[in-house]
């Protein structure tokens, strides 16, 4: 199936060299700086990333793991930064004003967690894996800049924002587990009787008629 390509909000960050040799051994230096500003999301694979680096390349297939926001040894595997594989080749992007660069705290899937910033969101949409509600459908991804400088794409309920003069009742990921918050099954819709219509007119401010 054809990916969609989607721009993002651009990054300047590190491209791991190695990964521009098919993750061959390669010499010094082993980062190049890289701007990253799109992806293709084909459905049931990993994201792919789209960077230019400073030598003048456009690369893409890039994984979240070849990207970093300051060079360090590599030592989080890349299924541990995506939790889960893209849903849809339909894929948007926003920076959440409201989230942008606000601290946070992650659980990866191995269950460590990390603290990092936000940076922004990528949406699936078109299929049923990206629009149903409950459990098999519905996960945005928030891409996360931790502490380490790796970045990861992780969901709702793998993320805690911290907002000093708002989330003032912080609670760690085993507290909220505790509380048993459970995902809502429910798809909530306005039209779901036959019991009115609207009258049958041209009145700007048309009334209403139960149905019996």
């Amino acid at each position: 199936m054809t990916p969609s390509t989607c721009d993002i909000p651009e990054q300047s960050l590190w491209v791991r060299r190695e990964y521009l040799f098919d993750r061959q051994l390669v010499p010094d230096p082993l980062f190049a700086r890289c701007y990253w500003f799109a992806i293709h999301s084909w459905r049931g694979r990993a994201l792919d990333c789209i960077v230019h680096t400073e030598e003048g390349m456009v690369r893409d297939q890039l994984p979240l793991s070849a990207l970093c926001t300051k060079p360090h040894p590599e030592h989080i595997p890349l299924e541990h930064l995506q939790l889960w594989n893209c849903f849809s080749p339909q894929v948007t992007a926003i920076e959440y004003a409201y989230l942008s660069r606000l601290p946070c705290e992650v659980m990866l899937k191995d269950g460590s967690e990390h603290t990092g910033e936000y940076l922004f969101t990528v949406d699936w949409y078109g299929d049923g894996p990206s629009e149903n509600a409950g459990d098999e459908g519905r996960k945005s991804g928030h891409v996360v800049e931790l502490g380490c400088g790796c970045l990861c794409m992780t969901p709702n309920n793998r993320m805690l924002v911290r907002e000093s003069s708002f989330a003032t009742k912080p609670k760690t990921f085993a507290e909220m587990r505790a509380a048993g918050y459970k995902v809502n099954s429910t798809e909530w819709r306005v039209e779901r009787s036959a019991k009115w219509v609207t009258e049958d007119s041209d009145s700007f401010y048309y009334g209403a008629q139960r149905q019996s």
